[in-house]
């Protein structure tokens, strides 16, 4: 008992001569867009504090590194301002009441995550200098969007897809179903949910319906549906025949109306000049070989000018 009573006095009498850094709480809530205050107050050993300096910093996830927010310094009451904090950050803290809060205003989501406060005071260096606390940015999540992976077909298992772009914090994802007279109903045996996906196995007809999903986080939900219909892998077969059929209907189709425009257009280009006699040049002819060129019917005139033929003499009879 008596030992334990040292421990604990010991304890006490240690930390009442140590500088301590306090975070009252262990997370902000911010929205995206709004301003926030981060309270840090520190007890010194010291009565009177003259020189000290306070750091903010946004670590990293893994801790490893840090991003300055804001490096103030008492008493000459400079303040270094982080690359990303720039017009953002400012100091809200008054040293000799033993405060170090900061205000960050236009909260986006490059503040999310975990904030840490250091004080360092001159001649007190001894004990917690610092304290951490993790700042959510409030993001509501947007619409998602689903979607569908696999073959909605008779004993194929599918994905049902569910994401919203962004919320924080990360949003989480519930699946619901409806029958197709839109009835709410268990979902199919065997399914499994993991972020936003939804697995469902051996899907039948029965699988056939609306599917819901819910995207929401402490701030807002979102949803998003789908109208899932499972079929039999004939008419899946089916459907593809049939488009080949129609893709070969309409190459014949355009194989006949390009042999036939082409035969037009040769038909056009092959037309003959008819011949006609040349009389001209029959005249021509007749007068190259000294012949007189005239008509085949001589005219009345021609006629008239020449003497008339004696008639045939016919043989003489003999009387005896």
């Amino acid at each position: 008992m008596a030992v334990g009573f040292l421990l604990v006095f010991s304890a006490v009498l240690y930390f009442s001569w140590c500088i301590q850094v306090d975070i009252p709480a262990a997370s902000y809530d911010v929205a995206r867009g709004d301003n926030i205050t981060i309270p840090c107050t520190f007890k010194s050993t010291l009565t009177s504090v003259t020189t000290a300096t306070v750091e903010w910093s946004r670590l990293s996830k893994d801790g490893l590194s840090k991003a300055l927010i804001l490096m103030y310094y008492w008493p000459d009451k400079d303040t270094d301002i982080g690359d990303e904090y720039q017009n953002r950050a400012a100091f809200a803290g008054d040293i000799p009441r033993n405060t170090a809060s900061v205000n960050i205003s236009g909260i986006s989501m490059v503040d999310n995550g975990t904030i840490e406060c250091n004080v360092n005071v001159k001649k007190d260096v001894t004990g917690k200098i610092q304290d951490v606390t993790s700042l959510v940015v409030l993001v509501a999540p947007s619409t998602p969007v689903c979607s569908l992976e696999g073959k909605p077909e008779y004993g194929e298992n599918i994905r049902l897809l569910c994401k919203s772009a962004e919320g924080s914090p990360e949003p989480t994802y519930s699946w619901q179903s409806y029958s197709a007279a839109n009835k709410m109903r268990d979902l199919p045996p065997k399914s499994t949910q993991d972020k936003g996906t939804l697995t469902l196995v051996n899907v039948s007809m029965d699988t056939s319906g609306f599917f819901v999903c819910t995207s929401a986080n402490k701030i807002r939900s979102a949803m998003c549906n789908m109208t899932v219909a499972i079929y039999p892998p004939s008419m899946n077969i089916a459907f593809t025949a049939g488009m080949i059929a129609l893709a070969v209907g309409a190459i014949i189709i355009i194989g006949i109306v390009a042999y036939c425009c082409c035969c037009r257009d040769k038909g056009q280009g092959e037309e003959y000049e008819m011949e006609y006699p040349d009389e001209n040049a029959e005249e021509k002819l007749r007068t190259e070989h000294g012949e007189t060129a005239y008509d085949d019917q001589p005219d009345e005139e021609h006629d008239r000018s020449q003497p008339p033929m004696l008639p045939p003499n016919k043989p003489k009879g003999t009387v005896y």
